[in-house]
């Protein structure tokens, strides 16, 4: 196989891929519309059907009054100014290396 034939095919894969989330994504909307939450047997498998609820921080930040906000919130390292006075060394240090991204277009 050569690079020609690995993106063709990963374009291949990607476009089928999104189909198949489109489609996935209607069917959980229709069990969603159909059975509502909670847990449900269809056939041998159980279906669990609800919503996650999650701290927003921005969200916190437009609802909570300033007396709140002073309590509840702490300083955060700010990564732009790291990057501008942090020694080249020490801000590597402070770096993550993620898994590799392959993107087509």
């Amino acid at each position: 196989m050569d690079a020609k034939e690995a993106v063709a095919r990963l374009l291949d894969i990607q476009e089928r891929m999104a189909l198949l989330d489109d489609e996935a994504r209607s069917l959980k909307a229709w069990l969603t519309a159909e059975k509502g939450e909670g847990k449900h047997r269809v056939g041998p498998v159980t279906c669990s059907i609800y919503r996650s609820v999650r701290f927003s921080s921005r969200r916190a930040l437009d609802v909570l009054p300033p007396q709140w906000l002073a309590q509840v919130s702490r300083p955060q390292i700010d990564a732009k100014l790291c990057k501008d006075i942090l020694p080249d060394e020490l801000y590597a240090a402070c770096q993550e290396t993620t898994a590799a991204t392959v993107r087509l277009s």
